[in-house]
This record gives C-alpha cells, sequence and structure tokens, in this order.
C-alpha cells in the first residue's frame, strides 16, 4: 500500500511538472527579419542584425512580454545576388514555417517583392531604412521607421542650389526602387529652383562601364554629377575621375567605411545624402550596450541603431494591444505617437510611415565630413 501511494505521489508530481512546463508558458514570441546579409550592401544588414539581436536581448533580460522571451528568426535574402526572388522566399519561409507576430525588413529594395506576402497573410512588415511613397503603397500592413527618400532627393537638390551653388547638373540612376525614387525628387527639386539637368537615363544595377555617360555629360558642360547607384558606385568615381571630370559630383545614403577603402582618393570631395541621429540618452545606450557585446564601437552606428528602434516598436505595439496577434499589432503600430527611440521620435501617421530626415555629408581627406 505504500508502495502504491508513493508510485502515486511521483506520478502526480510528475503530472504537475508537466503542467508548470507547458509549450504555451515557454513558447518565444518570434519577429521576422529579412536582411541583406550577402553581397553588396551586407555590411548594412548585419549592422542591423546586431541592433536587433542587441534589443531582444535587453527585452528578455527584463523578462519578454507577459513573461515570454523574444526571438529574432531571421532570413538573408541575397538582395544583390540573387534579385527579389530571396526576399519572396524568406517571406514564404517565415510565415509559412515560423509562426511569426511582425517582420523586419532592410529597405524598400526588399520590402516591395516581401511585403504581398506579409499582405496577404496580414503579418505586420516594418522596413527598417526607408519611409518612402512607395513603402506606403504597398498595404496597410506595411510600415517605415527609416529615412523618407522623397526629402532625401529634396534636400540635396537645395542644398547642391542654394550652398554649392550649382545651376546646372547631370544625372543618371539605377533600374531600382530607391534609386528611382530619390533621382526623381532630386531632379524635380532642382527644376524647380531654377536650375537645370541634363539626364543621363537609367542604368542596369550590374552595369560596370559608365565611360560613355560621364564623357557625354561632359560635353553637356554640367558643374556636377549626381548619381544615386545602389551599387557599383567604385567603378564610376574610378571612372570619373579616370576621365578627368573637374567638376562636383554627388551621390545618394550607399557611401560606406567599405566603399570609401574601395574607392580610394576618387572618392575625395564626394557630397552625399546620409542616415543621421541626434544626440540624446537612447542612442547613448545603445553605444553602451554594442560595446558591452562586442568590445569595439559600431562601424555603422546609425545602422545598429534602426535594428535596435524596430524591436522596440513592435514591443511599443505589442504594449497598446496588449496582445501578440499579428493583425492586433499591425492596428497598433498606427497609434504608436511620440515613442523615443535611438534614432529620433517615432511616430505613424496614417500611411504607416514614421519618417526622418537625412543630411549632406563630405568625403574629406578620406573621412566623412557632417556638412548639414
Amino acid at each position: 500500500m505504500k508502495q502504491a501511494l508513493f508510485v502515486g505521489a511521483i506520478l502526480m508530481l510528475l503530472i504537475l511538472a508537466g503542467c508548470g512546463s507547458s509549450p504555451s508558458s515557454e513558447e518565444s514570441i518570434k519577429i521576422g527579419a529579412i536582411l541583406i546579409l550577402t553581397g553588396d550592401l551586407s555590411n548594412i544588414g548585419h549592422a542591423f542584425r546586431e541592433g536587433i539581436e542587441l534589443a531582444v536581448d535587453e527585452i528578455n533580460a527584463q523578462g519578454g512580454f507577459k513573461g515570454k522571451p523574444l526571438q529574432a528568426v531571421i532570413e538573408d535574402d541575397r538582395l544583390f545576388v540573387g534579385g527579389p526572388v530571396g526576399a519572396v522566399t524568406a517571406a514564404e519561409k517565415l510565415i509559412s514555417e515560423g509562426h511569426i507576430v511582425a517582420g523586419l525588413v532592410t529597405a524598400v529594395n526588399d520590402a516591395k517583392p516581401a511585403s504581398p506576402t506579409f499582405e496577404s497573410n496580414k503579418v505586420p512588415l516594418v522596413t527598417l531604412w526607408d519611409s518612402n511613397e512607395e513603402l506606403e503603397n504597398l498595404g496597410e500592413y506595411t510600415f517605415g521607421i527609416g529615412f523618407s527618400t522623397e526629402r532625401a532627393g529634396e534636400l540635396f537638390a537645395e542644398y547642391a542650389y542654394n550652398q554649392l551653388h550649382i545651376k546646372k547638373v547631370g544625372t543618371a540612376f539605377h533600374i531600382d526602387e530607391w534609386s528611382q525614387l530619390i533621382h526623381k525628387n532630386f531632379v524635380r527639386r532642382f527644376k524647380e529652383l531654377g536650375g537645370e539637368v541634363v539626364e543621363g537615363g537609367s542604368y542596369s544595377a550590374e552595369e560596370k562601364d559608365y565611360r560613355t555617360l560621364i564623357t557625354k555629360l561632359m560635353q553637356d558642360k554640367v558643374e556636377a554629377i549626381y548619381f544615386p547607384f545602389i551599387m557599383n558606385g567604385d567603378l564610376f568615381l574610378k571612372q570619373v575621375k579616370e576621365l578627368g571630370f573637374k567638376g562636383k559630383v554627388l551621390t545618394g545614403d550607399v557611401v560606406t567605411k567599405e566603399l570609401i577603402e574601395n574607392t580610394g582618393d576618387a572618392i575625395e570631395s564626394v557630397y552625399y545624402t546620409q542616415v543621421f541621429a541626434s544626440q540624446n540618452p537612447k542612442l547613448d545606450h545603445v553605444k553602451e550596450l554594442y560595446q558591452d557585446k562586442y568590445k569595439q564601437e559600431a562601424p555603422l552606428f546609425v545602422f545598429t541603431a534602426l535594428g535596435y528602434d524596430s524591436v522596440y516598436t513592435l514591443l511599443e505595439a505589442m504594449k497598446l494591444a496588449d496582445s501578440t496577434n499579428p493583425e492586433a499589432i499591425k492596428e497598433a503600430l498606427y497609434k504608436v505617437k511620440g515613442l523615443q527611440g535611438a534614432t529620433g521620435i517615432i511616430t505613424f501617421n496614417e500611411k504607416g510611415s514614421s519618417p526622418k530626415e537625412e543630411h549632406v555629408w563630405q568625403i574629406q581627406k578620406g573621412k566623412e565630413v557632417l556638412l548639414s
């Protein structure tokens, strides 16, 4: 009898132990991330990943959301190696296999192919690098916390015309969502100001020989060349130097330390728009987190901070919704107002954008110098 009671007690303890560790209490809250981790701009994708992981680690150390830990499920979309199909495949995998409550994506370039899968499955997708009309037109589940592509083109046109006193500019762009949009807004604003634009046309992002274009623009006697290319900017700049162009050279926010190193002195004096974050306590906090984990300064810190902010933006939506239901998170994202992030205040408009403004920089003696 005693033995039977003992066995019964053991069985009861095992049952109770099993109940205490049920899958529902231990299940993580999964956030998918589709990032460019291979090829051109992969360094930026890795910076985003580091920021995402810093935020997830910090939130989990504080108890997660309602006692459940967050988990980042990261996919490499290989955008500039295999094209947009990688983003589509990554989106389908995260939705069908990952059981995610929301997604993150690098930029408009990979958000555009990934978005239809998120929209049709009613899962919110937050874009880190960009906020622009291309994203706003993708659907109600697609959001942006990054920098306004349209405004980047406009403010650079204003700077070129008013500060650099350029009156005639030659331009060219890549057949790419970001490149086309920033170029369109630069050209429109420059003409509004009274400037003359010699448009050199569009090119495949894989193009490697721009000598004919540069020669034509030189023959047209342009004072500057604006080329917001998504890749192969080092080749373009080397060919500009090789052909002896003496005017000013302007580009978009694809200048990185790697590009500077690969281009050498051909990038000297180039002007460009780039992401920027004003000093604030949250930004200092992320710097400390990064230093503690990686024992060095972040090489692309603003991008790391954007990755960090993206996770806290989703956490804020979960708190507002009091839920991890994807549709509830989507509705709550539109209600996120005045959230202090490391890269600035996050407030979504009715179209799902929380745009930030880029600044103008220049390469001086191989260093990045903030001009405005």
